[in-house]
């Protein structure tokens, strides 16, 4: 019984880390600017990606 505990407790906090990961994820300005909250246009992507990675 305390392994199948164990089990689902484990489950459960590896659940909880990837929802926080999926809401918190780690990408750069430019990343989040054009694939998360469209809020910039392909040439400006482009523009921030290149001044990034010269």
């Amino acid at each position: 019984m305390r392994i199948k505990l164990l089990i689902i407790v484990c489950l459960l906090a590896f659940d909880a880390f990837g929802f926080y990961i999926g809401l918190h994820p780690s990408v750069s300005d430019a990343y989040r600017g054009f694939y998360l909250t469209h809020t910039l246009t392909v040439d400006e992507y482009y523009q921030a990606v290149k001044a990034d990675h010269p």
